[in-house]
């Protein structure tokens, strides 16, 4: 039985297809990666803006930095907020991941960190969820 070879000009005509499209995905993944830093730098930018002009929660954001600065400093997630829980905040929220977020303070001593670590998980868990579709990534 005789197989039947395509001629060398559509193997070329494929292939060059192949590289358009290729070439066209990586385009189109640097306009969304261009994206996704705009968003960012954004929304850091005014979540910064609308602290500096004091228009954060005092409660919440201040829980936050206390609990995460006493962390980085030994104090396992301990906040003076709600003394008739305690001192430690497990005894009110499970929230273990704050315990990863006190590396940052030893880097950089603000509560500016919580923004812009804020942001980029919020928009970085949105991005990577994966769409119903099964062609999305191949």
């Amino acid at each position: 039985m005789l197989i039947k070879r395509a001629a060398p000009c559509q193997s070329a005509k494929r292939a060059l297809t192949r590289f358009q499209i290729s070439n066209l995905k990586r385009i189109a993944l640097l306009i969304v990666f261009a994206f996704i830093s705009a968003y960012s730098a954004l929304f850091t930018f005014l979540a910064v803006a609308q602290h500096e002009a004091h228009h954060t929660s005092v409660f919440d954001l201040g829980v936050y930095d206390q609990i995460i600065w006493n962390t980085a400093h030994g104090r396992i997630l301990t906040y003076c907020a709600e003394p008739d829980f305690g001192d430690n905040f497990l005894a009110t929220h499970l929230q273990p991941i704050l315990i990863l977020l006190a590396p940052l303070y030893w880097i950089w001593d603000d509560v500016r960190v919580l923004f812009n670590v804020g942001i980029r998980l919020r928009f970085g868990c949105a991005s990577c969820s994966r769409s119903p579709s099964k062609r999305t990534w191949r």
